[in-house]
């Protein structure tokens, strides 16, 4: 800017004067440049470009300092402040976890939130997972402190007693009493209001039953278990020397049907057991002494062939031996068995020979054939062999009897059975005997069904036999049993163990020994005679045989029969007129 005589400041616009400039007006720009710099610099002038000391003012523009401060209060630069303050965090909050001062730079906003910490359990209704655990309350806690598994067992140990009585005992807090009359139980209960007995049987909801096939693992007594296959409510109980499964319903009218075998059974230990049948005769026994404890004839041994054994077994050999005995039971034995009344065992021992026509058995022979015939009916006994693997075949067969023109013989059939195991075990088989629908009796009377267990054998008897070849060995049996089965029946009934007078009754009828005495006063030359009855009918007019061991005064004394049922004893003439005395014992057989 210029003017006349002078020029101005480009920043201030100060007056400057130029060359030759007219004096007199300098004094105006002199005085005029002074009130400019007063204004511009002077303290709170309005105008100026400059910050007055004390504040008050507002810079415009950019503000450039030469460096960082250096002191407290010094001005900062931008770049100072940019590197030198905290900035916030852009990361988000972390969730709870161990306590730590932290090393971090940057800081939260006001605002900030933290997430929810997803594997801890919130407070209202948390779910835990894994093996929680807690401080065990004491056993009389009785507030809503967590209860541990140590506390519920510690409280169960201590649990309530039940006092059991018809009229109610003197009450304590939470008592139980079990009504004996009405059967029910109560829980002595108080409230704010009254204190009294409440009934807490189970009247339509109440105590969890475990339903299974097998007993529950639980040991908690008073537990309690329906049984789904016997239909049985059982409750866990213990009474001090053992804890056990006992039945909690009355078995008499929830119990599962029987087997649907035709089969009797009976309830026991809330089991189904056979029992003999006896409607009918099935369920019973058709051979005599299948026990061995009849023993007319001694203990034996025997070894001839026909020869009559323990009563109402005939041994069969030829060619190769068998001997047969009466052994008496030992107790390793009658364990393997199950059954102390096993007293005695049928001891066979053999030895097998191969000529063609050699065997040895041992059979019985069951009276009247059409007791039998059409029938199924099963065999079944214990043995246990000298050796595994010895075999022993069981065979029926059907005779008609003699006298006339009776039919012939029916081999019904042989069942081989290997005796894998020297222990005594229990065997059975089936047999379907045939009908004799047009078979022709004989007329003696004497027909009859064999049962007939085979050792050894050569090739000629080698059917009847069950093809068991030739062996040598002992077999001993015990419990032989043969019944007519009831339809649908496959095993056999439990061994029927007939009295032993029985049995020997059923013997009798086949073989008696006895003994027959006479003392009386005779003319000499003269005879005399007695008779005495049996005490068994016998099948048979019996085949005697008898022994005088006393004869005095007399001679050619002898024993003989009657009848079926009588014997007599008669004497030779008396040597003199005097006393006789005869005295002997006797055996009848009508064996078949």
């Amino acid at each position: 800017m210029s003017g006349t005589d002078y020029t101005k400041t480009p920043n201030l616009g100060l007056f400057k004067p130029i060359v030759d400039a007219d004096l007199d007006q300098w004094g105006t720009h002199l005085n005029t440049n002074a009130d400019t710099l007063d204004t511009k610099f002077g303290v709170g002038g309005a105008n100026g470009p400059f910050v007055p000391i004390a504040g008050g003012s507002t810079m415009t523009g950019t503000l450039t300092l030469s460096g960082p401060p250096t002191t407290n209060l010094m001005a900062a630069t931008k770049n100072y402040v940019d590197t030198s303050v905290v900035p916030p965090s852009t990361t988000l909050p972390g969730m709870d976890g161990t306590a730590a001062v932290g090393i971090g730079t940057t800081y939260a906003r006001a605002d900030h939130i933290h997430p929810t910490d997803t594997t801890l359990a919130p407070k209202a209704s948390p779910v835990l997972t894994g093996n929680p655990q807690s401080v065990t309350p004491a056993t009389a806690d009785s507030s809503t402190s967590i209860a541990t598994t140590a506390f519920v067992k510690a409280a169960i140990a201590s649990g309530a007693s039940i006092v059991v009585s018809d009229t109610p005992p003197t009450p304590q807090p939470n008592m139980l009493w079990f009504d004996s009359v009405g059967c029910n139980l109560y829980l002595y209960y108080s409230d704010p209001n009254s204190s009294q007995f409440i009934n807490v049987t189970n009247t339509g909801g109440g105590s969890v039953v475990q339903v299974s096939d097998t007993p529950p693992s639980t040991t908690i007594q008073g537990s309690l278990w329906w049984d789904s296959t016997g239909l049985q409510l059982y409750c866990l109980f213990n009474d001090g020397n053992s804890v056990q499964w006992v039945p909690a319903t009355n078995q008499s009218g929830l119990l599962a049907e029987a087997p649907q075998d035709s089969q009797l059974y009976a309830r026991q230990n809330s089991t189904w057991q056979p029992v003999p049948n006896t409607t009918g005769s099935v369920g019973r026994s058709y051979i005599h002494n299948g026990l061995f404890n009849v023993q007319q004839r001694g203990a034996g041994s025997w070894g001839t062939n026909g020869q009559m054994t323990a009563d109402r077994w005939q041994l069969g050999v030829s060619g190769s031996s068998l001997t047969i005995a009466i052994n008496t039971q030992n107790d390793p034995g009658r364990a393997q068995i199950g059954d102390e009344a096993c007293v005695y065992v049928f001891a066979n021992a053999f030895s097998g020979t191969a000529g063609a026509s050699d065997f040895a058995n041992v059979a019985q022979r069951i009276e009247k054939v059409q007791r039998l015939s059409g029938k199924t009916v099963i065999v079944s006994f214990w043995a246990a062999p000298s050796v595994a693997n010895l075999k022993v075949g069981v065979e029926l067969y059907q005779s008609f009897g003699t006298g006339g023109s009776p039919s012939a013989g029916i081999a019904v059939g042989t069942q081989a059975v290997t005796l894998a195991a020297v222990t005594y075990t229990r065997y059975s088989l089936s047999f379907a005997v045939p009908s004799m629908a047009g078979k022709t009796l004989g007329t003696n009377g004497d027909d009859w069904t064999q049962l007939a267990f085979w050792f050894t054998s050569g090739s000629t008897l080698a059917g009847r036999a069950g093809n068991i070849g030739v062996q040598s060995g002992t077999i001993w049996l015990w419990g032989v049993q043969l019944e007519v089965a009831a339809p649908g029946q496959t095993a056999p009934s439990p061994l029927e163990k007939i009295e032993v007078g029985d049995d020997l009754r059923h013997c009798q009828r086949f073989y008696q020994v006895g003994s027959m005495a006479l003392t009386s006063y005779q003319i000499a030359g003269s005879g005399f005679g007695h008779s005495q009855s049996l005490p068994v009918t016998m099948r048979a007019i019996p085949t005697v045989t008898s022994n005088m061991t006393t004869q005095t005064n007399t001679s050619g004394s002898a024993i003989n029969s009657v009848d079926i049922g009588t014997m007599r004893l008669f004497g030779g003439a008396a040597t003199t007129s005097s006393a006789v005395i005869a005295i002997g014992t006797f055996t009848a057989s009508a064996d078949l």
